[in-house]
């Protein structure tokens, strides 16, 4: 029963990685453990989740990826669009996730720059390309 109390809602972006910020926030609410910090009626949460699902306006910053070394030189996303892998000068390509802009995975290996990049079909593998003449592939799960 603490538990259930207490214990903070897992993200729900871990099991549906393409679930949008804006309506994760709407479901959290509408799961609040205090009813006071719920929505006062069902019609309040539908017009919520209805704002939340629609796209925003063109030209609208959704998320800003930030922690690298050094400037992206390149950028590919993946087959199901919920990945982005990024090539860097200091020689890394970076995975990270689009919804929430959290950092996936940083592989390390080219001796200078990732010039590009490319994610396989079935978006399991990345193969990128770097100014030290070499193409390297990676395990992108």
């Amino acid at each position: 029963m603490y538990q259930h109390l207490e214990e903070p809602i897992p993200p729900l972006s871990d099991t549906l990685p393409t679930l949008s910020s804006r309506v994760e926030e709407v479901i959290l609410k509408a799961l609040a453990k205090k009813p006071e910090d719920r929505f006062p009626s069902v019609q309040a949460f539908a017009e919520a989740l209805e704002e939340a699902s629609k796209a925003p306006p063109s030209g609208t910053q959704l998320l800003l990826y930030r922690g690298h070394s050094s400037a992206p030189f390149t950028l590919a996303w993946s087959p199901d669009s919920s990945r982005i892998a990024s090539g860097y000068y200091d020689k890394t390509v970076q995975v990270w996730e689009v919804n929430s802009g959290r950092l996936l995975l940083t592989y390390h290996g080219h001796s200078n720059r990732v010039n590009t990049l490319a994610w396989s079909p079935d978006g399991s593998r990345i193969a990128s390309g770097s100014q030290d003449n070499t193409v390297q592939v990676w395990q992108a799960e």
